[in-house]
């Protein structure tokens, strides 16, 4: 049966085995909201929602000198049999409706475990974009503070597998301790430029 009411309170659990609609808001308790399926949260209007949010959280307290976890989200194993591997993480995938009328995913930004084992943990967080129907990860930041491009092993602070092109005609390389710049290939290359030479400026 269905349940219509204009406001309920519930002080203990209350255990729904279909849909919740809640039409101005909802305000949950310490223990939050337990779904044994896939759930999900939509807004459904008849016109454009382009300034209001499906879903927004808020914390306020007396904190004024650093950042609040307003929202975690997580995933695990349960399965005791099948400890936590590497790859093992959390994304946040984004999707948006086509032209045929469907919903497809179109990015996700991904933290991941890459070494998930006792106390020696790393990770990385990945961002995949959409490339035809596949979504492939093209950028990564590692647990060294390496930023990747186009590969998934950065080997320095900026790594880029790939032609670059800069739209500017000024490139300024500085240090505020080295007094030479030393130009390394990483494989055989044919240049005008000597490999693993310094020069000075």
């Amino acid at each position: 049966g269905s349940l219509q009411t204009g406001s309920l309170t519930a002080w203990s659990d209350v255990d729904v085995g279909g849909t919740v609609y809640a039409r101005t808001g909802l305000d949950v308790g310490s223990n939050g909201i337990y779904s044994s399926g896939a759930g999900s949260f939509s807004v459904l209007h008849s016109s454009s929602l382009a300034s209001v949010p499906a879903l927004s959280a808020f914390i306020g307290d007396s904190n004024t000198t650093s950042a609040v976890d307003v929202l975690t989200i997580g995933h695990g194993t349960w399965a005791t049999s099948s400890p936590a591997a590497n790859g093992i993480g959390t994304s946040l995938l984004f999707a948006a409706g086509n032209t045929s009328a469907t919903t497809t995913s179109i990015g996700r930004i991904s933290a991941l475990f890459t070494a998930a084992g006792g106390y020696a943990t790393t990770s990385a967080l990945t961002f995949s974009t959409l490339n035809g129907y596949t979504l492939s990860e093209k950028m990564r930041l590692d647990q060294n503070g390496y930023l990747g491009i186009g590969t998934t092993s950065p080997w320095a602070r900026l790594s880029v597998a790939g032609d670059v092109a800069f739209d500017s005609n000024i490139l300024t390389i500085g240090s505020t301790t080295a007094s030479t710049l030393t130009i390394q290939y990483l494989a055989a290359a044919t240049s005008t430029i000597r490999n693993n030479s310094i020069y000075a400026f």
